[in-house]
C-alpha cells in the first residue's frame, strides 16, 4: 500500500495504512490514541501485557532482556511485565514466564546494570 501515511493528533503520532484509515482515524481520534498510547496496554495473561507507543521511552533506557541479556525488540515488541509493581519490559513469551517464576532475581539483575524500571 506504500508508505504509511502519518497522523499527527495533538502532541501524537499514528501511522496508518492508507488514506481511508486516515480518515476514519479522524472522525474519532481519540479512541486511536487511547488504544495505542495506553500506559496499561492490553493483557495477554495475568500481569503480562502488549507494550504500547506510551512504553517507547522506558524500552530504549532498559534495552536489553533481563532473562536473555539480548537487544528488546529483535523478537518483535516487546512485552511488558508487573514486577512488584514496576515495569518490566522482556523479549518474548518465555522470558515472560521466567520473569514471574524469578522477579527478584531479574529486578536485582536490572539494577546491577543501573537500570530501575518505572512504576507500572
Amino acid at each position: 500500500m506504500g508508505k504509511p501515511p502519518k497522523i499527527t493528533i495533538g502532541d501524537k503520532s499514528l501511522f496508518v495504512c492508507c488514506a481511508g484509515c486516515t480518515k476514519k482515524v479522524e472522525a474519532s481520534p481519540d479512541q486511536y490514541v487511547t488504544k495505542y498510547y495506553n500506559a496499561k496496554g492490553e493483557q495477554v495473561r495475568e500481569g503480562v501485557f502488549k507494550s504500547t507507543l506510551a512504553d517507547v521511552a522506558a524500552i530504549a533506557a532498559q534495552r536489553t532482556c533481563p532473562m536473555m541479556d539480548e537487544p528488546l525488540g529483535g523478537m518483535g515488541v516487546p512485552g511488558k511485565v508487573n514486577v512488584n509493581g514496576k515495569a518490566v519490559y522482556n523479549c518474548c513469551p518465555g522470558c515472560a514466564k521466567k520473569l514471574v517464576a524469578e522477579p527478584d532475581k531479574y529486578l536485582a539483575a536490572l539494577k546491577a546494570k543501573g537500570i530501575s524500571p518505572p512504576s507500572f
